[in-house]
Parts: C-alpha cells; sequence; structure tokens
C-alpha cells in the first residue's frame, strides 16, 4: 500500500469512504458528521487531501486530508474504507501526517474529533495527541488534540 497524493479519478472513492465511515455516528450525534458533508474536490484543488492504495494502485484504502495551518498542520480528516478498519491503515496515515509536519517544517500537528466517537478519544492519545480542550462550534461537541514534533 502506498500514500500518495489524491488524483481527480480518486475522488468519489473517497467520497464514498466518508459516507460509510461517518454514518453510523448520525444516530448518536443526532446529526450529520460534518466529514460526509465535505467536498473532497476542493480538498484536492488544494492539494491536502492523501489517499493509501491498495498494490495494484487500482482502490483506495484510506484517505486523509491535511492543510497548513499558522499553528502547525491540521488533521482535517481520516477514513478508513469498510472491510479494512483495525489493519493498522489509520495509523499509517497518522504517521504519514507526522512525516508530512515535520517535511513542512511544522512542529506541531492537531486535530479535533467529535465527543461521541469515544474511539477517537482513546486511540489519539495511544498514538501521542494530547488533549488541549473542548468547544462547540457549529453545533459539533469538539474535543481537541495536538501533537508537538
Amino acid at each position: 500500500m502506498t500514500i500518495q497524493p489524491a488524483q481527480r479519478q480518486h475522488v468519489p472513492r473517497v467520497s464514498e469512504i466518508a459516507q460509510a465511515a461517518f454514518q453510523p455516528y448520525i444516530a448518536m450525534m443526532g446529526m450529520r458528521p460534518a466529514p460526509m458533508d465535505d467536498d473532497y474536490s476542493q480538498f484536492l484543488e488544494h492539494g491536502e487531501l492523501f489517499v493509501d492504495l491498495d498494490e495494484t494502485q487500482q482502490q483506495v484504502l484510506s484517505f486523509i486530508v491535511l492543510r497548513n495551518d499558522a499553528s502547525g498542520l491540521f488533521v482535517e480528516t481520516l477514513a478508513v474504507a469498510g472491510g479494512f478498519s483495525g489493519q493498522g491503515l489509520g495509523s499509517k496515515l497518522m504517521r504519514f501526517a507526522q512525516d508530512e509536519a515535520a517535511r513542512r517544517g511544522h512542529d506541531r500537528l492537531w486535530l479535533y474529533t467529535n465527543v461521541k466517537m469515544t474511539q477517537n478519544l482513546l486511540w489519539y492519545p495511544k498514538l501521542g495527541y494530547v488533549e488541549t480542550h473542548r468547544k462547540t462550534e457549529k453545533g459539533f461537541e469538539r474535543v481537541f488534540f495536538e501533537k508537538l514534533l
């Protein structure tokens, strides 16, 4: 598997993965998670969308959206295709994000997740992220994390 900048032909699959990955949270959150409504073609246009492809490089297995920010590299979204979760793809993408932050000269990675996404609240600290604060934005109860490089 290889992580690379997304191409136009990857966008429909990325959107499909996002829909499936975040669908289960609608009932818990009482609203659609933001990544379900994101315009992934815009992330592509800005060079912010990266995909992890299978060995044949025909199928997107997971993706990550990374945005430069004045305070570090922001992990906008990460999702893994159904049937591939639990195989380390998310961790691989987060290692890629860390390497990319260093390559771009950032000393900090940051992200947020929803308070209802409890498995993320446990997973990010295992990767070395520290919770910095909680805040409600646009109706979403967000938990912010950072990792200093």
